[in-house]
């Protein structure tokens, strides 16, 4: 077995005051409610996914896998690796980028390259643990349970690139993850956010909510959280704010998806924490409810085809 390069580090102020929001993370939606009724390149001028892993989260990890993993891996595989890096990705799921650098470093026979994966959920991080071994990466890759916004896995300024992928707009302080970030970093070391700009499965819930005769306030709040970090200006706007004061730029990756992956999954929506709490009725059961989805979804499919992130890069002076 490979020596795991990464150390603790000791609690900083910060963690006092971040800590207690721990337990929040996940909260970014509202409380359920059961219902009766381009490219952009900026040089400036002067200087969650948290989420914890019950067994409605464990039946979803293939089809958000599906849904991610084309923006991690465009997100990671633009990196330049080299051996001898070390590779933090917080918030890290079930491994969507953790595992491509692992398998990038492996080929290359970069064997002294190491990615430290962190997550709130260890039941998170145990899946990864064998998404990684069954690509014969486990050497290569560490885990560790870790708070995106307090994270004490790695210490101050150990890091070469810093990867995380869809967890910033979800997190309750956006600015406290990006800001430690940022001190794990070595000056010089990259970072690598992905945020969404439009998830189809988001956008479906409005039209269902109207098919169901549901209030459209619940969903429209959670939209406004998930697309909190939609645009680039929003993006760079936070990661200046962290210190990254050097070159920063974003584009916005694309990618379609089959309508039918909506549709052929409605019952696993239905299931979802995030998605199927917004559409909870004590009218409909979560049948009738998966059925609105694909009666929404075959009206029009070409409406939830597309979906869209921003992938910010920056480095830290």
């Amino acid at each position: 077995l490979r020596e795991n390069p990464h150390r603790h580090s000791a609690t900083h102020p910060q963690c006092t005051t971040i800590a207690k929001h721990a337990s929040t993370a996940i909260n970014f939606l509202p409380q359920p409610t059961l219902h009766n009724s381009t490219h952009h390149a900026h040089h400036p001028t002067q200087p969650h996914h948290h989420l914890n892993m019950s067994d409605s989260w464990q039946s979803q990890v293939d089809l958000m896998w599906a849904w991610t993993a084309p923006f991690a891996a465009a997100a990671v595989n633009a990196e330049e690796l080299r051996d001898g890096m070390r590779v933090l990705d917080v918030a890290a799921g079930t491994g969507s980028s953790a595992i491509p650098l692992a398998e990038r470093a492996k080929a290359a026979g970069y064997d002294g390259l190491s990615v430290l994966a962190t997550d709130l959920s260890p039941a998170m991080l145990e899946q990864l643990d064998k998404n990684a071994a069954t690509a014969g990466v486990a050497a290569w890759v560490r885990t560790a349970p870790d708070d995106a916004q307090c994270m004490r896995a790695a210490s101050s300024e150990s890091m070469d690139l810093v990867v995380c992928v869809f967890a910033l707009m979800l997190l309750p302080d956006p600015a406290a993850c990006a800001a430690e970030m940022f001190r794990l970093l070595k000056p010089g070391g990259r970072l690598v956010t992905v945020t969404w700009q439009r998830a189809p499965s988001a956008e479906v819930l409005a039209p269902v909510a109207a098919e169901l005769g549901l209030p459209l306030e619940p969903i429209e709040a959670a939209k406004r959280k998930l697309y909190s970090l939609a645009t680039p200006e929003a993006v760079t706007a936070l990661l200046r704010s962290a210190g990254f004061t050097g070159v920063l730029e974003t584009e916005v990756f694309t990618h379609t998806i089959p309508s039918s992956m909506i549709a052929d999954n409605a019952d696993r929506l239905v299931a979802n924490p995030m998605v199927g709490r917004c559409i909870a009725s004590e009218k409909h059961t979560p049948a009738q409810t998966a059925e609105a989805i694909r009666k929404v979804v075959r009206a029009n499919p070409t409406a939830y085809e597309a979906s869209a992130a921003v992938i910010a890069r920056a480095v830290k002076p």
